[in-house]
């Protein structure tokens, strides 16, 4: 008969290949040299790898189908395992960490975000609701038929002059407008190609001009703009 089993109490060298039809039990530990692999599957360097070069750990599906991990709780941590970096339940959320502080959660309706959230670009294709302040360093345009017809523009330019632009179609527009040099308030009537109205700081109006002439002793003058039939 064969030998029962295969006792070893001190070191062996396997220079071949070590093959055993029944489960193999380290009590000890399995200990690999750098770039030595466990590997799962297939032939020759495996269809799994499980390794370290020296500067990284690898584990390295390189065989068909996916790499599938099977739990009904995952939690990723940092080395020292004293913090979550991801976490995953089932039926539950998955949540995405910043030094320990939770800051993407799915949920059942969408997902949660806690912080600032910072985009190069964003489309939104259902509503937004917004129950704090919204800040918009650049310009934000309301466009409900997507092609410019109709919108609702935001606008502060380069030399500070802030505008308000309301269309209806491209030729019927009007902008509203402070100018950051003289805090003037105007109304510019695109289809008229002027100013309409004017306000200054020192409370005057001005009626189809541009520059209101505040030497009149009111400091609430009305100026209207000369017409001639």
């Amino acid at each position: 008969g064969g030998a029962a089993g295969l006792s070893v109490n001190s070191a062996a060298l396997v220079t071949g290949v070590l093959t055993t039809t029944a489960k193999a039990v380290s009590n000890g530990g399995i200990g690999m040299p750098d770039n030595a692999k466990l590997t799962f599957g297939g032939t020759g360097t495996g269809d799994l790898q499980i390794y370290h070069n020296a500067s990284a750990s690898f584990i390295s599906d390189q065989g068909t189908g996916s790499l599938i991990l099977l739990t009904s709780n995952l939690d990723v941590n940092n080395a020292a395992n004293t913090e979550n970096m991801i976490t995953a339940a089932q039926d539950g959320a998955v949540t995405l960490y910043h030094n320990a502080a939770a800051k993407i959660a799915t949920k059942a309706t969408g997902v949660t975000v806690t912080g600032e959230m910072a985009a190069t670009t964003m489309d939104l294709s259902s509503n937004a609701v917004i129950d704090g302040n919204a800040s918009v360093g650049g310009t934000l345009t309301v466009d409900p038929d997507a092609v410019g017809g109709r919108y609702l523009n935001l606008d502060t330019s380069a030399s500070g002059d802030g505008h308000l632009l309301l269309q209806r179609a491209t030729s019927n527009k009007w902008q509203i407008g402070a100018k950051a040099s003289s805090f003037d308030l105007f109304f510019y009537n695109y289809t008229a190609g002027g100013e309409s109205l004017r306000l200054n700081a020192a409370g005057n109006m001005g009626l189809g001009i541009s520059t209101i002439n505040n030497t009149y002793s009111s400091s609430h003058a009305l100026q209207i703009a000369s017409v001639s039939d």
